[in-house]
């Protein structure tokens, strides 16, 4: 008998074991900044994964987080002060919650205001290797960090 308990209890911890972790934010089939489908398989989509699994902000050095929090971001423009807000180039059918819990939706087009602390230099901080800017937006809708496209 209690070997029969000892072997359900191993059963049910590497049943638990080989579960893939769920997503904060829901980001499965949407558009990734490195999407296999558009880099093809290789040194190219590898580096960009890479680099989106390990960038970080620029003010703590903490995680950006990955590629469910990324957005394309191409274009850009300045508010009449200075202020600097990445505008959002792909297509994304998702929405996130605003710091007050609002769902708000992040479309084509959408302006979002980058903080000066999280205004990424691409080159001082090893490149941007995946050909697009990119915000990085956590699930609250803060922004998590900014880099422009590294130009070559």
């Amino acid at each position: 008998m209690k070997l029969a308990r000892m072997f359900f209890v191993a059963l049910a911890l590497s049943a638990g074991m080989s579960v893939p972790a769920q997503s904060r934010d829901g980001w499965q089939g949407r558009p990734l900044v490195c999407d296999p489908a558009v880099i093809q398989n290789g040194p190219r989509l590898e580096l960009c994964q890479h680099w989106i699994a390990s960038v970080q902000q620029p003010d703590t050095r903490i995680s950006c987080c990955g590629d469910g929090d990324a957005f394309v971001a191409d274009d850009f423009e300045l508010g009449p002060h200075g202020e600097f807000y990445a505008i959002i180039t792909g297509d994304y059918p998702m929405e996130h919650a605003d710091n007050l819990g609002v769902r708000q939706p992040i479309t084509r087009g959408s302006k979002i205001l980058i903080p000066a602390n999280k205004l990424n230099r691409a080159q001082e901080d090893g490149g941007n290797p995946t050909g697009h800017g990119v915000v990085f937006i956590g699930s609250t809708g803060e922004v998590l960090c900014y880099f422009g496209p590294t130009l070559t």
